[in-house]
């Protein structure tokens, strides 16, 4: 394990992990309705999420999903459709309750099966164990990975809540927020069917 190795993780990872997609756009929407507090366990289900999914592609089954283009294609419409009915909950919910119990945040385990269905992560995770991992010292490599991509994704997709709860705050009216709300969802549903596209054309082909 070198410094240089380690610096290439840790920049990966935040490539990967802050840049737009389907589970940053929903922590963003969240931000917005609930806060930074109520949308924690969400970005804590992401990360573990994600993580578990490193994890699994590094101990062999990401070559066996890798392997089966039906398998990954299903993969890809059942994380698709998840996500869209994510954010459709979040474009509809009443900001006018949003800081109350009345509506529920997206959970924990929200969070984790976004990510276990999220065709994304698992294309990450591939690319990262097949660049970051070394033979010589393999497990001790992917369990580093892991550790940085905690750290890193935790931190990235809390950033976009944050981002979020500023941006339902300077909108501040009920209407803005929804509003803003249901602009994020259309970018999520238009993000979902970019990811999709290549996904259904190798499964079928």
């Amino acid at each position: 394990m070198t410094a240089w190795l380690l610096l290439g993780m840790v920049g990966y990872a935040l490539a990967t992990s802050a840049s737009p997609g389907p589970v940053n756009i929903i922590a963003a929407m969240s931000g917005a309705q609930y806060g930074v507090f109520r949308s924690a366990p969400y970005v804590l289900g992401v990360t573990a999420g994600f993580v578990a999914v490193l994890a699994l592609v590094g101990f062999g089954l990401g070559v066996v999903i890798e392997s089966r283009p039906w398998l990954r294609s299903t993969l890809a419409v059942a994380g698709g459709a998840y996500l869209v009915y994510l954010a459709i909950g979040l474009a509809r919910a009443d900001p006018q309750q949003f800081r109350t119990g009345d509506v529920t945040p997206p959970s924990l385990g929200n969070g984790l099966l976004a990510q276990w269905l999220n065709p994304k992560a698992w294309v990450v995770a591939l690319s990262a164990v097949s660049l970051y991992t070394t033979s010589g010292a393999y497990t001790l490599t992917l369990v580093t990975f892991c550790v940085v991509f905690f750290v890193v994704c935790f931190g990235s997709v809390l950033s976009w809540v944050a981002a979020g709860t500023f941006a339902g705050r300077l909108l501040h009216e009920p209407r803005r927020i929804r509003a803003f709300n249901r602009v994020m969802a259309l970018l999520l549903i238009a993000t979902v069917i970019a990811i999709l596209g290549p996904e259904l054309m190798r499964g079928v082909a």
